[in-house]
């Protein structure tokens, strides 16, 4: 009971990614960087977490292509219910790859096997952005 509400302090991420050792990995370094994570195999697993989490997430990630969908088509159904949450995509395909293909992200993308400091330098921009005080209402 400790360790959830102590989580609560903590920014959330949900991570969606049909590969579970780049899904583990994902979470493992989301952990360390001192995020509470959520991990998802895919997109229904996505959704469930949607109705569960203990707190909205401060950060999407989610690989492009998840098998029997795609995480550009499931981070758009999650997005109204948490338009405040940054998302970062990820793939095994380079940038340059997924543009070919006739794919244009409008979010940050990381390609894999992931640079560790550059999803850090992402992660300290999500957790900076989450540590803003929300405005007063009038």
């Amino acid at each position: 009971m400790l360790s959830e509400k102590l989580d609560t302090l903590r920014p959330a991420a949900l991570v969606i990614d049909n590969d579970a050792s780049s899904r583990k990995l994902m979470g493992v370094i989301l952990e360390r960087e001192g995020f509470s994570s959520t991990l998802a195999a895919n997109a229904a697993q996505a959704l469930e977490h949607v109705e569960t989490l203990p707190q909205p997430p401060s950060l999407i990630i989610s690989d492009i292509f998840l098998g029997e969908t795609n995480g550009v088509d499931v981070v758009a159904r999650i997005r109204p219910r948490w338009p405040e949450a940054a998302v970062l995509f990820t793939s095994g395909f380079s940038e340059a790859a997924l543009k070919d293909r006739g794919w244009v992200l409008n979010e940050p993308f990381i390609e894999k096997p992931v640079c560790i400091r550059r999803l850090r330098a992402l992660l300290a921009q999500v957790r900076a952005r989450s540590a803003e005080p929300l405005p007063l209402s009038a």
